[in-house]
């Protein structure tokens, strides 16, 4: 449970794929990082559509990562910089916004990790020809309905592992493990 968050949202959007999660935290973090500075910049050149956009942006990806606080004060911060090109920039929700933005990247800073080391957790990038070669392996087994062998189930869950762009295969990560023989 982080504060301002949301997370088992998030983690329903990516099929509970937890890595995935933490990189995009982290990305966002690195990202957003100097969204504060480039809205007071747009805000004080009374640039109100394009401040509009960025916390569009921003409020999108908050509330996809669960970020639900960071979320909700660009909303609110959104709908009066929309009203501002009639009456001048009142900023009433700023504080609020600016808060949340600096304590949800803080959360994400201190709390989130990537894991690394022998623990499997590392990402690793798609080895294309052994994927090509598990697939070619397993149409077979998958055409006749047959048992597949322990050794391509390992291999396919191998690649369950990778880094492949929208993470297709995560959902076989449920897959049952290999039964060894006693």
């Amino acid at each position: 449970s982080l504060p301002g968050f949301d997370l088992a949202v998030a983690l329903r959007r990516l099929n509970g794929n937890s890595r995935l999660l933490a990189r995009l935290l982290l990305g966002m973090a690195d990202e957003q990082a100097d969204s504060l500075t480039r809205l007071d910049a747009l805000l004080a050149a009374s640039e109100y559509t394009q401040a509009g956009f960025l916390l569009h942006t921003l409020k999108g990806v908050a509330s996809n990562l669960g970020a639900t606080a960071l979320a909700q004060a660009a909303s609110q911060l959104q709908q009066e910089v929309g009203a501002t090109s009639r009456s001048g920039f009142p900023a009433a929700t700023y504080p609020a916004f600016a808060a949340a933005m600096e304590s949800t990247l803080s959360a994400i800073r201190q709390h989130i990790r990537l894991e690394s080391g022998t623990s499997g957790a590392a990402i690793e990038p798609i080895d294309h020809q052994a994927l090509n070669q598990v697939l070619s392996d397993l149409t077979p087994f998958l055409e006749t309905g047959k048992l597949i062998p322990d050794e391509l189930m390992q291999a396919l869950r191998h690649l369950v592992q990778t880094d492949l762009p929208g993470a297709p295969l995560a959902p076989t990560s449920r897959l049952p493990a290999a039964r060894t023989s006693a």
